[in-house]
């Protein structure tokens, strides 16, 4: 800031100023020197604010989202098609996903029913084999028993429906071919 000052003085006097001095031997300021002091303090905090407002105005700036571009016809097409397929996509994978578990859920279910029939085997006592019959079943009466009614006759027809071979429904139930074939052409 004095070099403002001396320009100043070379400029009005084409040389350098002598100082004064105090009789403590500080130099004393002419008015002139405190007039260009107090401007050049002014010019400062000047400068400082308008500092602070363009950082101010950076920071808002930043802060705020970006404007969006705007969008042609062109690209709210191609934004439709790619939605398009997005959705085409997401319903082909749930389809796939829900056939998944329908498959599931009917192994399940067969599952359940196996082991349904296995427990009331475990429950009930075993039927003897004949070995003079060559290892066919023989199956005693009870009074209990209702002779017109056979035990896995309801799961026979059951299975026989959800499209099982004859063959594979006697192997699962322990009965022969003819039992099934005579229950699924009765019923």
């Amino acid at each position: 800031m004095p070099s403002l000052y001396y320009i100043v003085i070379i400029l009005r006097n084409g040389r350098f100023a002598e100082h004064r001095r105090g009789q403590n031997g500080l130099r004393i300021m002419s008015l002139i020197e405190i007039a260009f002091f107090v401007i050049n303090l002014i010019f400062l905090l000047w400068i400082l604010q308008l500092k602070m407002r363009v950082d101010k105005l950076e920071d808002e700036k930043r802060s705020q989202p970006p404007e969006p571009e705007a969008l042609t016809v062109r690209d709210l097409r191609h934004l439709q098609k790619s939605l398009a397929d997005l959705v085409r996509n997401v319903e082909e994978y749930t389809e796939s996903q829900l056939a998944k578990m329908r498959l599931q859920t009917e192994t399940l279910r067969i599952l359940c029913d196996r082991l349904e029939s296995k427990l009331r085997e475990l429950e009930e006592p075993p039927i003897p084999r004949s070995e003079v019959d060559g290892g066919t079943r023989v199956i005693p009466l009870s009074s209990k028993q209702n002779s017109s009614r056979h035990k896995d006759r309801d799961k026979i027809i059951e299975l026989h429906r959800r499209g099982w071979p004859m063959e594979k429904i006697a192997e699962e139930l322990r009965i022969t071919r003819g039992e099934v074939q005579l229950i699924v052409n009765l019923s």
